[in-house]
This record gives structure tokens, C-alpha cells and sequence, in this order.
């Protein structure tokens, strides 16, 4: 069987940013619409709909990202020895902490179970595709462009909440929206300074998490943590900007190899 070989030095679009607008609303279409379409052919209740909504979410990015063999350069495989500046994560982890200087909230095991699922399932899809598919994608326009756009995209998308919560009002859901795209710059800045995204994707499964079982408040708590990122963000840019370009270049190259290897591969074998 020959393999989809888009994985050379050149780009799937001479329109990095048009591809990456559209797989944002790829992501929207399969969140609205699986929302949607749940609301009205069955009788599940919220947390059941959203699971299902987020289940297929996660199912799409990992299916594209195998589809293209890019797991190299959406830090999915990075080898562990080749991970860098972990400490880089200490920040971003006591930040996810702060809603317990509340408290703690009194929630039932069965819906901390829910949560655990939702929330990393919503993990691999999110990161996955605005930490790696899109960065990605974007990288020919430069570093910068692939971090602020990737990180506006990923605010974009929560725009989706308007359907999924219909009762919540549409200043909550621009504010989310605005509080998603200040995180990423951090979280996308970390991905791409570690050249790794298990860590980031455990930092953004911790903070969804814990917001919901520590007793502070859910806005201010989301706007520390946005605010102090965005900052965070910034200054990782600034501070490991050559790191950051490497780690995409170096990734490119490499699957550049790997792609011209397969090929070579499948003709010697007649495949």
C-alpha cells in the first residue's frame, strides 16, 4: 500500500494561513454539528453529549496527524531524551493549582470521573491541533505568525460554546474566547521550547480539571492564569526564540527523510 507522502520539505498548501483557517472550521463543524445533530437524534444529557462531541474531536486530529505522519512534527514523538528546558513547565504547573486556594469543592466521584475523560479527551484534540497540527502548518510564515495565529484560532474556536451552552451569555463566551487565546500564546510557547507536547497537554488537562474542583471561582481564576501566561508567553518567545525555529526546522527535516525513505521503499518493493 504506497503512503500518503506529504511529508517532504515542501508544504500541503502554498496558503498555510487560508489551510489553517480551514481546519478551524473543520474543528467547528464537527463540534457544532456533532452537537447539534446529538441534541436532536437522541436524549443524552449534557456531560454525555459534550463527551461524545469531544471523543470524535480527539478521533479526527489523531486520525489527520497519522494520515500525514506527522507525529514527529507535532511533538507527539519526540524521544524523551531530546525533551529541553523542563523547567520551563514549573510556571504553568503551580498555575494550574490556584483554583485550590478556594478550596476544594465537594463533587461526586462519578462526575470527577467525567471530567478526567472529557477533559483529556479534550486535551488531545485541542493541543493537538492548535500545539501541533496548526503551528505546523504555519510554519513557513515564520515563527511568530505560527504562534500568534495558532493561539488565535485556538480562541476562535471556543466560540463553539455558544451552541454547546446555549444559557450562557455571549460576553462569557467572548471572554473565554479572548482568556483561550492569551493562554496559548504560553501554552504553544512551551510546546515549541520543549519540543515536546505531552507536558503542555498535561498543563492544559490539569487546568480545565482542577477549575472545576477547586472552590475559587472559575473567571478570576481564569484570568490570573490567561494573564500571567500571555506575560509567560512573551518572554519564552523572547528567551528561546532560536530553540523554538529550530525545533520546527529540525522536525521538518526529519520527516522529510522519513518521507523520501518510504518512498524509496515502496518502489523497491513494487508497492
Amino acid at each position: 500500500m504506497r503512503t500518503l507522502n506529504l511529508t517532504t520539505s515542501a508544504s500541503p498548501s502554498r496558503r498555510p494561513i487560508l489551510l489553517a483557517v480551514g481546519l478551524l472550521a473543520a474543528f467547528e463543524v464537527v463540534s457544532i454539528g456533532g452537537t447539534l445533530v446529538l441534541d436532536r437524534v437522541s436524549d443524552l444529557d449534557g456531560k454525555a453529549r459534550d463527551l461524545i462531541v469531544e471523543a470524535l474531536l480527539a478521533a479526527g486530529v489523531v486520525g489527520l496527524i497519522a494520515v500525514l505522519g506527522w507525529w514527529r512534527s507535532t511533538a507527539f514523538s519526540t524521544p524523551i531524551r531530546e525533551w529541553r528546558n523542563l523547567r520551563l513547565l514549573v510556571l504553568p504547573l503551580a498555575l494550574t493549582l490556584l483554583p485550590f486556594l478556594g478550596g476544594v469543592r465537594n463533587v461526586e466521584t462519578s462526575t470527577i470521573g467525567l471530567l478526567v475523560i472529557g477533559y483529556a479527551l479534550n486535551s488531545i484534540a485541542e493541543d493537538g491541533m492548535f500545539r501541533g497540527i496548526v503551528p505546523r502548518v504555519l510554519r513557513s510564515r515564520g515563527l511568530l505568525v505560527a504562534v500568534v495565529l495558532s493561539s488565535l484560532l485556538f480562541g476562535l474556536a471556543h466560540f463553539g460554546n455558544i451552541v454547546s451552552r446555549p444559557d450562557q451569555s455571549v460576553a462569557i463566551t467572548a471572554a473565554q474566547a479572548l482568556g483561550a487565546f492569551t493562554q496559548g500564546i504560553g501554552l504553544v510557547a512551551v510546546r515549541l521550547a520543549t519540543d515536546t507536547i505531552w507536558p503542555v497537554m498535561l498543563v492544559h488537562f490539569l487546568g480545565d480539571l482542577f477549575g472545576q474542583l477547586g472552590g475559587l471561582p472559575i473567571v478570576p481564576s481564569n484570568v490570573i492564569e490567561s494573564s500571567v501566561m500571555l506575560v509567560f508567553g512573551i518572554w519564552v518567545y523572547r528567551r528561546h526564540r532560536g530553540e523554538m525555529e529550530r525545533s520546527l526546522l529540525a522536525s521538518d527535516a526529519e520527516e522529510s527523510v522519513m518521507g523520501v525513505a518510504r518512498t524509496t521503499s515502496d518502489r523497491a518493493t513494487g508497492v
